[in-house]
């Protein structure tokens, strides 16, 4: 079957508990997909089903026959309630909807289950003792959602955080932002030396502080999204989650590819355009194959930039260019032994982002547009340019008792940005009020930009499954330099030098890392692992100017952090799981540049310590009624100590430092799906999350017990969907789906004026609804969508606040308003 699925880039279904079996006919000639599977499984205890979307399903048979039609429908119905509960709530839902066929007749059999990656072995997604969301990224970009933000705004548990830039709206995310889980978030900390949530293309980590790679345009096969701690497994920045990009393997018997043309229009903004394309195809049959990928985006944009007397001087000014290419090659040495290679580039360029400018309502706690609904002031944004690179290289050798992978890769990521501030805005507002001088009187000019090398290697030795026990071993080395310089001037009018910083960071972390499984019975086991590692961290910085002083010297950081897993199944049915989790994360400390007052006369420490969590959680998967209805239900709790952030001592003035606190999350979380006919759907997800203070926290501004910024307590989503045949020659589907963000806040309820930079703002919560009516005839489909349907007009995030004579005013991304669009692709 897996020599099937590699010549025929089919999906295979099946039920895990099959996967030791063997007993089907070998075959060899040729045959149509159809004729194979008539061929490999005549005579044997198996049936094989093949759906419209091309899906392979294999299941027991039951009192020997099975009826043909009976088979195909089923089929039908189950792949597209997973595919829809993938598409919208992930693969809890989608794992949900693959449980246990419920056909009354006497020819019932067991039907199909997800197999996913999330503990680096094949596993059952409903076995898999934690939770963990998949989804196909073709279904979202048919529909028109073609971002990782998407992805997670559909993906109760997870927060996409973002400023605004380069398209960074909800619904369009290209540039950077962070990604918080369970409510353990960095938003609102700002840019530490670690992000919360590790990032992967396969088993490639990518990203750091910010997110700025989305790979969901790539050849990406599907994406599994990880909640709770990754620490034993992922490693460091990885302590709230992780997100792995899926990619697909290149074939090595046949052509196969896809070209799309996606368009689009956004009220209040322009055309949006992206073109894709990938082939993949042998070289050498049965040993050599390459996939080349690529596409193009214009999008349109939808906000306007004004003058300060609300003159509009350019439209549409957050409108954005990106493009991306990939290749791969695979190798079969032998029938052992492949190698594969990849590399991926992106490439983005915007000058304005998707924000607003704000003010006053007049209560002092509320903010309202300045200008219009679309527009900001102009803030002199100049081109912002970001470039992702990434190439990997992975042995694979199967013993017979297991198997060793060896993955070697290097990621690049540039970026460069300029900004003008115009007098008596932003950072110049800020000069003028450290300086005494009148409103108005200083302009401010930025330059940043950065270059992060990183090369990783990894080896790793898993066992094959087995009846009593199975294990994993690995060894993890990894060497980063990051190299970051900021210069900020002010001119009031002489020429005033605020900060001018450069710092390197050079990073080595080495870690041995391992888990063992042992069956106490077929249906209980339990899962002990552990990851040691070793962290080096040298920091090397210039550093001048009025607002930070003279650089001092930088202490290296050098530390060994133990993290752990503990996992207990049980699983009395196959129609339920049932397993108890207790996992730690940790992210890497390092020296920083210290955060020096002179005014105030402040000084911090230069070290940025380690900081850990322990996550304790308990979760039930399964089904009842003979799967008319699944679910998937968990319960967590979360302590994290000594969290990293960014320190506020005095107005304008930040720096990276330690809590002198944490942090506790606690929430529930679950998915139902209802399918109470062939073809039709009713899913629902949640998830409550309340992450807050542990004590108080003067330079957080913050007091025990209060929400953390910028996490919503409530994410909910819910979806209705039937497919059915137009024509015997058309199928056709369409779908109507909804996701609530509950309320947010901008900072911790007694932020005052002492620290503008985080006045307290409340974020309304919204509701966005998406309409999908999809068509296809043989290899040609065509998709028409409109996102945001009723065009809800919603604040993503507060940034730039300030505070003056008792009121307050500052910017924020937008929802993305309604938008209009058809995808029509060709699949071969």
């Amino acid at each position: 079957m897996d020599a099937l699925v590699e010549q025929t880039d089919i999906q295979l279904l099946y039920p895990y508990e099959l996967a030791e079996t063997t007993g089907i006919n070998p075959v060899v000639g040729s045959f149509t997909l159809r004729e194979a599977l008539d061929a490999m499984f005549e005579g044997t205890a198996f049936s094989a089903g093949l759906t419209q979307g091309g899906t392979v399903t294999v299941s027991l048979k039951e009192h020997g026959a099975v009826r043909e039609g009976n088979v195909q429908g089923k089929h039908v119905q189950r792949s597209l309630l997973a595919g829809i509960s993938a598409f919208l709530f992930g693969a809890e839902a989608a794992d949900l909807a693959l449980a246990q066929d419920g056909d009354e007749s006497p020819e019932a059999f067991a039907i199909d289950t997800i197999v996913v990656t999330a503990s680096r072995r094949e596993q059952s997604l409903q076995d898999a003792p934690m939770a963990v969301a998949v989804v196909q990224p073709d279904r979202f970009i048919s529909a028109g959602l073609t971002s990782l933000q998407d992805v997670i705004s559909y993906t109760p548990g997870f927060t996409f955080n973002t400023n605004g830039s380069g398209g960074q709206t909800v619904g369009r995310p290209k540039g950077s932002g962070s990604i918080s889980a369970r409510g353990v978030g960095q938003e609102g900390f700002g840019n530490t030396s670690s992000g919360v949530v590790g990032v992967y293309v396969d088993d490639v980590q990518i990203g750091n502080s910010t997110i700025s790679f989305d790979g969901l345009l790539a050849d990406i096969e599907r994406v599994e999204l990880l909640k709770g701690p990754q620490g034993t497994l992922y490693g460091a920045t990885s302590v709230g989650g992780a997100i792995k990009y899926i990619t697909r393997r290149p074939s090595l018997n046949e052509f196969r590819g896809r070209i799309a043309a996606d368009l689009s229009f956004t009220e209040n903004g322009g055309l949006n355009q992206i073109y894709s394309g990938r082939l993949s195809a042998p070289l050498v049959a049965d040993r050599l194959g390459v996939t080349v990928a690529g596409y193009w985006e214009d999008d349109g944009g939808f906000t306007d930039r004004v003058d300060s007397t609300g003159v509009v001087t350019r439209e549409d000014s957050d409108d954005y260019e990106s493009f991306g290419v990939s290749g791969d090659v695979l190798f079969q040495i032998n029938d052992r032994l492949d190698f594969r290679a990849r590399v991926l580039h992106q490439e983005l360029e915007y000058f304005d982002a998707s924000f607003i400018s704000l003010t006053d309502a007049g209560d002092g706690t509320t903010l309202v547009p300045r200008f219009g609904r679309y527009e900001h002031e102009d803030e002199g944004e100049l081109p912002h340019i970001t470039e992702n690179t990434i190439y990997a290289g992975t042995f694979d050798y199967d013993f017979d008792w297991g198997s060793l992978t060896s993955t070697s890769s290097y990621v690049n990521f540039k970026h460069v940005r300029g900004l003008d501030v115009p007098a008596g805005t932003g950072t110049a507002a800020v000069v003028d009020f450290l300086l005494g001088l009148d409103p108005g009187s200083s302009t401010v000019e930025l330059r940043q930009g950065g270059d992060t090398e990183k090369f990783v290697q990894e080896v790793r030795l898993t066992s094959t499954s087995g009846d009593r026990y199975e294990w994993l071993a690995g060894l993890y080395y990894t060497d980063e330099t990051q190299d970051e310089t900021v210069f900020l001037s002010a001119f009031t009018p002489d020429f005033l030098n605020l900060q001018d910083t450069r710092e390197v960071v050079d990073s080595l972390e080495v870690a041995a890392f391992g888990n063992f499984t042992f069956y106490l019975t077929p249906d209980l086991d339990l899962t002990v692992g552990a990851r040691v590692a070793y962290i080096d961290r040298d920091v090397t910085a210039e550093q001048s100017g009025t607002l930070v002083g003279a650089a001092s010297p930088i202490e290296s950081f050098d530390d060994t952090v133990d993290t752990y897993l503990f996992t207990l199944r049980y699983r009395p049915t196959e129609d339920l799981s049932l397993y108890a989790r207790i996992a730690s994360g940790y992210r890497p400390g390092r020296g920083v540049v210290p955060l020096s007052v002179p005014a105030t006369g402040l000084e911090t420490s230069s070290i940025l310590e380690s900081d850990t969590l322990w996550s304790y959680e308990g979760g039930v998967k399964g089904s009842v009624s003979d799967g008319l209805i699944t679910y998937d239900l968990a319960a967590w709790y979360i302590d994290w100590d000594n969290f990293q952030t960014t320190l506020r001592p005095a107005p304008g003035i930040s720096g990276a430092g330690n809590a002198s606190g944490g942090v506790t999350s606690k929430g529930v979380e679950g998915s139902v799906v209802l399918s109470p006919y062939d073809g039709v759907s009713l899913s629902t997800a949640f998830a409550y999350v309340d992450s807050a203070l542990s004590q108080d926290d003067p330079l957080l501004f913050g007091l025990k017990g209060q929400q953390l910024p910028y996490e919503p307590k409530w994410k909910v989503s819910a979806n209705g969907s039937y497919e059915f045949a137009l024509t015997p020659e058309i199928d056709a589907h369409v779908s109507l789906s909804a996701r609530y963000i509950g309320e947010q806040r901008s900072a911790f309820e007694d932020a005052n004026g002492f620290n503008p930079s985080r006045v307290n703002v409340p974020i309304d919560d919204y509701i966005v609804a998406d309409l999908n009516i999809g068509f296809k005839a043989g290899v040609l489909s065509a998709n028409v969508y409109v996102n945001n349907l009723l065009d809800e007009y919603a604040l993503h995030s507060i940034r730039g606040l300030r505070r003056g004579n008792d009121a307050i005013d500052g910017r924020s991304p937008l929802l993305r308003p309604r938008t209009i669009g058809v995808v029509v692709a060709a699949d071969f």
